[in-house]
């Protein structure tokens, strides 16, 4: 049985027209180029006639069974976390699709979540590299400064995102500066009052780990360049 629980309604009759949306097409999932493979999931590049470029995750179920029956599918996590970020503001892919294929006990098989590529974007870390061997300063302060607004925004609005690395975060030039998109953001969670400096230090970390980007942000936070990644 397949459960949809989001489905973007702009994208419906193309979906159905592609005849993904059953139990079958769902855990079978055969359409686009793989371009990454884990024990746990499947991501691919799709072509959507009428829509374009998409993303698909397939998320298989949790090798605990017994924890994976009391724990939402991975694929719902990362929808509620992305509705959690856009609410506050924060940049997003648009979602297109959630579904989880479950069995007759209600277990679930698979869940998928599909995205809309954003357009003219690029990771992080590749930008990171080029500018590794081309330095551009004014872009990388643009770039540091959007990150210490966006995890400000996050915080106040008491999210953290936990995977806060650079290959988790689309870059796209803007004439004002750059537009800063978090995805993977399957592992985000609320802030509790004493789990706050843990989280804060948690999606600060990987950024610090950038010797591009760490004496920038440093200063920005007015922390010692010694701090490291102990924020």
């Amino acid at each position: 049985m397949l459960r949809i629980l989001y489905i973007n309604p702009d994208v419906r009759a193309a979906l159905d027209a592609a005849g993904v949306l059953s139990e079958a097409a769902i855990v079978q999932w055969d359409r686009g180029e793989r371009i990454v493979h884990k024990n746990w999931a499947d991501v691919y590049r799709w072509t959507l006639d009428g829509v374009g470029t998409v993303y698909v995750k397939r998320y298989f179920p949790q090798q605990n069974r017994l924890l994976g029956a009391f724990r939402k599918n991975l694929a719902v996590r990362e929808f509620e976390s992305s509705q959690r970020l856009a609410r506050l503001g924060v940049p997003q892919a648009e979602p297109l699709l959630t579904a989880v294929a479950v069995n007759r006990f209600g277990l679930p098989r698979c869940g998928v979540y599909m995205m809309r590529e954003v357009e003219n974007a690029e990771s992080l870390d590749c930008l990171l590299e080029r500018l590794s061997a081309a330095s551009d300063a004014a872009l990388l302060a643009t770039i540091a400064d959007e990150l210490v607004r966006l995890l400000d925004v996050m915080h106040t609005g008491a999210f953290c995102h936990w995977d806060f690395k650079p290959r988790n975060l689309l870059v796209t030039r803007t004439d004002g500066g750059v537009t800063l998109t978090p995805i993977d953001s399957r592992s985000g969670r609320p802030i509790r009052p004493f789990h706050r400096r843990a989280c804060v230090q948690r999606d600060r970390r990987f950024l610090l780990r950038e010797p591009l980007l760490a004496p920038l942000l440093l200063k920005r936070w007015g922390l010692p360049e010694k701090s490291g990644t102990e924020v």
